[in-house]
């Protein structure tokens, strides 16, 4: 959609000490430059209980609901890793876009909702990503980004939800 450039993100994440993309699935890496912390961020923590992927969106889920937000982004990001062609995978990218929306993330946000809408652009979260994606931007003060992800769910969703029209 060319609302965020690459330039931009690599700009934030050297500013933030990041020095690599970070895909959806992995966490940002600790800041910290304590040995302990780097052993303990080379192995990756599991949150999700052991069970069928079912259960664990599940569980994931739950925790967004009870607003854990930070947890549920742990988990989130571990389910999409964990089962990337599982079905509910759709839905855990978008539920992770949110639990950073919530917390006024918007580059975060708008960077998995973007990437949600690449990965499925005819999905059955595709329109909810756009308008995410949309809100999102304008949180960013990207109101011409904004004001053009929403005409394009306009245009390419006109029958989606009442609720996502709305919005």
């Amino acid at each position: 959609l060319g609302t965020i450039t690459q330039q931009e993100l690599t700009a934030v994440r050297q500013q933030n000490g990041d020095t690599a993309p970070q895909p959806v699935g992995q966490s940002l890496p600790s800041n910290s430059a304590g040995t302990a912390v780097q052993e303990q961020a080379a192995v990756p923590k599991k949150i999700l209980p052991p069970g069928t992927p079912k259960e664990q969106y599940k569980f994931a889920f739950s925790l967004v609901r009870r607003a854990e937000f930070g947890q549920a982004t742990e988990a989130l990001e571990e389910y999409i890793k964990t089962h990337p062609s599982d079905p509910l995978t759709s839905n855990a990218r978008y539920w992770l876009g949110r639990t950073h929306y919530v917390r006024k993330d918007y580059r975060r946000a708008a960077e998995v909702f973007l990437t949600a809408y690449q990965s499925q652009p005819n999905g059955k979260k595709a329109a909810d990503n756009l308008l995410r994606l949309g809100m999102s931007l304008a949180g960013m003060s990207k109101k011409k980004e904004a004001c053009a992800t929403f005409n394009k769910l306009k245009q390419d969703f006109p029958d989606s939800s009442v609720t996502v029209k709305k919005q």
